[in-house]
């Protein structure tokens, strides 16, 4: 079996990096995008697959109140629009450690 090397783009989405995020997403959204977006070019130009992981709240009342943000179906679950997107590789996850979740389920 051959080797294969693949980059983790996780939860850079609209809600956490886009102009009306909320106050608690401090980022330098410019700079951080940007140094994504370079890892992004330069995994993708060298083979590795580019896996795109998003944390997506079901659309309830309860998620609106208790969230609000990353809910199913907004604009603010998206991608970041100036996110460069090189793969459709693109999986959601509900909880927030997907790796923890996991090792609930071999047990």
């Amino acid at each position: 079996m051959s080797e294969k090397t693949a980059l983790l783009v996780i939860e850079m989405q609209n809600d956490l990096l886009w102009s009306k995020r909320k106050e608690k997403f401090p980022y330098d959204t410019e700079h951080l995008t940007a140094a994504v977006n370079a890892a992004v070019r330069r995994y993708s130009a060298e083979g590795a697959d580019v896996i795109y992981i998003a944390q997506i709240f079901p659309d309830t009342p309860t998620n609106h109140i208790v969230f609000g943000y990353q809910i199913e179906g907004t604009d603010g679950a998206k991608l970041y629009e100036k996110m460069d997107v090189v793969s459709d590789l693109y999986f959601e996850k509900n909880y927030n450690d997907v790796y923890m979740l996991e090792a609930f389920r071999r047990h």
